[in-house]
């Protein structure tokens, strides 16, 4: 992120707020329009509801507040600064060691230890990638990408009248799409290990499933009985940054949509390490 901005969270909504208070905190806070603070109203906290210059974000967060929002931010300073992932190639367990510990075997660099008892959090999530094109039968079609404020990118096509009063349609459409589960491990110390289940060898489970999801699942639920004290999260499936990720490239005749979940990823798992710190060290400034 070239450009320093913060991500006003909240943490928690009052007890007893429905979607007006919500929805009208969310619009004298960050002038939000109602239909965009609708639409980040209606999901659980905590959650990242707007991203603001770093002159804006105290005011916002300090309005949220006054309406007894349990609010913060968070700066993309933090989330940059947080060491990218190392991504594993292979865990394995080396001899002599307590249960628990692991050799990380990375795709590149060296190698490092692993204690599981030393993972704080385990966030796990698909991240999808495809490329949606779409040819529409006239030579002169209207495009509009919808990505105001939350709403998820999506595409909407407004064909023009061909002068019988019918809209001519779509001639072709095409979709290339995949998946992929990852799995980052969080250490208290602000490391990470990626197991990327396209590139990872599951020889550490001993007998693998049948595709890389079962084999993912697998691994997850072993390491977090390893790890008694970590948190783990599983909620990006649901999550919706304040931003969207789909990017669209539109020629004449022709809109394509392009879908890469792993930016959105990298930020969803950041965000998860930092907001719990920094939720500790508000209460402890407040203190």
């Amino acid at each position: 992120m070239s450009e320093r901005r913060s991500f006003v969270t909240v943490i928690r909504w009052p007890s007893g707020w429905q979607q007006p208070e919500r929805i009208g905190a969310l619009v004298a806070a960050l002038g939000l329009d109602p239909y965009d603070a609708e639409m980040v109203a209606t999901r659980p906290a905590p959650l990242p509801v707007g991203i603001l210059t770093l002159e804006q974000p105290r005011d916002a967060a300090w309005i949220l507040r006054e309406k007894r929002v349990a609010a913060l931010a968070v700066s993309s300073k933090e989330i940059d600064d947080l060491a990218d992932p190392t991504k594993a190639k292979r865990l394995v367990v080396p001899a002599g060691e307590p249960p628990g510990f692991y050799m990380v075997e990375p795709w590149r660099g060296e190698g490092r230890g692993l204690s599981l008892g030393r993972v704080v959090l385990m966030v796990r999530g698909r991240i999808v990638r495809s490329k949606t094109t779409t040819t529409v039968d006239t030579s002169d079609p209207y495009f509009m990408l919808d990505m105001v404020g939350g709403r998820e990118g999506r595409v909407a096509r407004e064909l023009l009248d061909d002068g019988t009063g019918a809209a001519k349609g779509l001639i072709r459409e095409s979709r290339d799409a995949g998946s992929t589960e990852v799995l980052d491990l969080w250490l208290e110390d602000g490391s990470c290990v990626r197991v990327d289940g396209r590139k990872f060898n599951f020889d550490v489970l001993g007998k693998k499933g049948h595709c890389d999801a079962q084999n993912s699942a697998a691994l997850g639920l072993m390491l977090a009985e390893q790890a008694p004290t970590a948190e783990v999260d599983q909620g990006f499936s649901d999550f919706r940054p304040p931003t969207a990720f789909r990017v669209p490239l539109v020629s004449r005749g022709v809109v394509t949509v392009s879908r890469d979940d792993s930016p959105m990823f990298d930020f969803y798992s950041r965000w998860n390490f930092i907001v719990p710190r920094a939720v500790r060290r508000a209460k402890s400034a407040a203190g």
